[in-house]
């Protein structure tokens, strides 16, 4: 029995209006009118409901279903209980035309086809979906809904999340899904370990995979969209799923991918767990909350300011933080904008998460993260913060932002050792290749190792098994995924054990009758998280601190730490008493950096 079959919320967006509307006369759509929408006599505080007629008034055109619905505005009549339909829009040149009363509506197929998916036998069904109910060629109405888009899906009796017709063995993939997490008991990772191995060696683990990569899980807004309401059903094909039971099994099967394949951890479904909209220093301080702007070099959008504006609908008072949609607006006015209400909030911590030099604006600020371009690391062992005695927004040059910071500076880097070589960008990956490595690569990763060991070494400071720890420290500190299992013993301890298999550290138990496979298959796990820290280059300072960057550093680059900031972070000077930031760092030993007694400053990063 489906999902939505047993929801009363479901029950009550159906309607028997329009269920009798006939025709005298066979309907020429070759000849209707192409649909245009009325305008709203305020965008502010009506909306449009689409009311998607029961099958029976489908038209066969050439073979092709055409449906029929019907648009009403509340200016009209009473709000109804209505559906809100979270879904890609997909190619907008492939169209389908659908009749919305007697005129044509050309919908993009992906709409069609959810639509004529979700169509009932005998009721009407009343839905809010954007690409219909606002008008897309009215800028000021797209503007002003588009900031309503939060609480309407949030007044919503239930939102749909359709995630695409069957295919790929979906149904399949939602069977084992559930029946994985239904069977599921955990005290431990290690009993989990124990437990799960050969259930999860049955899971036909492509058609899940094939299932979470579709292009619903990869859209900015539907964060938003599914996150706002307590009543939320994903639906793929005619098989459906609660959102609780969808994350649960979400849950479970990551963890089973990092503990038996060595997968980097996954953690950006839990942005669509239920949230309700919050103030806006709540909302940055809310780490389910904002999930998703950490994630947005996963994410897609057809337009990149909408990696901030689909925030908006997640804060009650977005007004009184000063901020507005506005699709008229540069994205670098936009970032811009947003990055500096974070610092207002008193959270520049949380901004420092996705600190990275974009690729694609030039001239953003380098304080001010690409949003759509970002993603979490994990920060290294033992980093520490300075107190944050001046944290800033000011104007620079012709009306630009600057950021004015205390700061500490401890080191000028000499040199760069190494660059690793290292596929880091996983967006367009097959997941189920994550945990294969090239000989090329493996080669290149030892390499890199070997010259930080040399270096290390050089100083005759420590003993190898303490340049050996360095060195895993070092590599790993920045994953995320070693960040969010940091207190799971366990399997921390066998991170330890990949990364001294990969580095011949150990030897293979007696039983095993092919070493070489398994070290390379012992070594899958640390491999992974090194892929996960993303680290570019290895450094040398002037007075023999090491480092590693997650960004291209220089020689003469800078080594401080920031005022309210966790971390040591590479700077580089920008001419005229201006730096900018460069990339992040986890440096060795931290404790020589502790013991730096070099005054505070007051730095303006552009």
């Amino acid at each position: 029995m489906s999902c939505r079959s047993q929801s009363d919320a479901y029950k009550s967006a159906l309607t028997d209006r329009f269920i009798d509307t006939t025709n005298s006369k066979p309907f020429d759509i070759h000849n209707a009118e192409v649909f245009k929408d009325q305008p709203l006599q305020d965008p502010s505080t009506e909306l449009r409901y689409l009311y998607l007629l029961p099958k029976r008034h489908n038209i066969n055109l050439d073979g092709q279903t055409v449906l029929r619905c019907e648009l009403l505005s509340d200016a009209e009549e009473q709000t109804p209980h209505y559906i809100g339909l979270s879904y890609t829009w997909g190619d907008p040149e492939i169209r389908r035309p659908m009749l919305v009363g007697d005129k044509v509506f050309h919908a993009t197929e992906n709409l069609a086809i959810a639509l004529e998916h979700l169509q009932e036998e005998d009721k009407t069904i009343i839905f809010w979906i954007d690409a219909v109910c606002i008008n897309q060629n009215d800028s000021n109405e797209k503007s002003i809904q588009v900031q309503r888009m939060g609480s309407i899906f949030a007044s919503a009796v239930l939102v749909i999340a359709w995630i695409g017709p069957a295919a790929d063995d979906s149904d399949l993939a939602l069977q084992e899904l559930e029946s994985y997490a239904a069977e599921f008991i955990q005290d431990s990772w290690s009993q989990f370990r124990q437990v799960y191995a050969k259930r999860f060696a049955a899971l036909h683990v492509e058609s899940i995979e094939a299932l979470l990569v579709r292009s619903w899980f990869k859209r900015v807004w539907v964060g938003q969209e599914v996150a706002l309401n307590e009543q939320v059903i994903f639906v793929c094909g005619q098989r459906d799923i609660l959102r609780e039971k969808l994350l649960e099994c979400c849950l479970l099967f990551s963890q089973s991918l990092v503990l038996w394949r060595g997968d980097m951890i996954c953690a950006d479904f839990f942005r669509f767990d239920y949230v309700q909209a919050l103030t806006w220093r709540d909302f940055v301080k809310h780490t389910i909350a904002n999930l998703f702007l950490f994630y947005g070099s996963a994410l897609e959008s057809s337009d990149p300011r909408d990696f901030v504006y689909s925030s908006f609908g997640r804060i009650n008072n977005i007004k009184e933080c000063g901020l507005h949609v506005d699709y008229t607006t540069s994205v670098e006015v936009v970032y811009t904008e947003f990055a500096e209400a974070i610092i207002r909030a008193g959270e520049i911590d949380m901004l420092s998460n996705v600190w990275r030099p974009s690729s694609t604006y030039k001239n953003l600020p380098s304080w001010v993260p690409d949003w759509s371009d970002t993603y979490l690391c994990g920060y290294p062992e033992n980093a520490s913060m300075l107190e944050k005695d001046i944290v800033e927004i000011c104007n620079v040059g012709r009306g630009d932002k600057a950021l004015k910071i205390s700061a500490r500076r401890l080191a000028r880097v000499g040199r760069i050792e190494n660059e690793l070589q290292i596929q880091r960008d996983i967006r367009d990956l097959n997941p189920a290749k994550l945990a294969l490595v090239t000989i090329q690569e493996e080669e290149g990763v030892m390499c890199f190792l070997n010259t930080i060991q040399r270096a290390l070494s050089r100083k005759e400071r420590w003993r190898p098994e303490e340049v050996e720890k360095a060195l895993f420290n070092l590599s790993t500190g920045m994953s995320l995924a070693k960040d969010l299992l940091e207190d799971q013993e366990d399997v921390v301890d066998d991170l330890s054990i990949s990364y001294r298999a990969f580095r011949g550290l150990i030897t293979p138990p007696d039983d095993i009758l092919n070493p070489q496979a398994w070290r390379k298959d012992a070594s899958h796990a640390y491999l992974n998280i090194l892929r996960d820290s993303k680290i570019e280059n290895f450094f040398v300072t002037s007075i023999d601190i090491v480092g590693v960057s997650r960004d291209g550093v220089q020689p003469g680059d800078w080594v401080y730490v920031l005022g309210g900031v966790e971390g040591a972070w590479v700077l580089r000077e920008a001419g005229e008493g201006y730096h900018r930031i460069v990339s992040i760092a986890s440096i060795f030993p931290w404790e020589d950096l502790e013991n730096n007694d070099a005054p505070i400053e007051v730095l303006t990063i552009i």
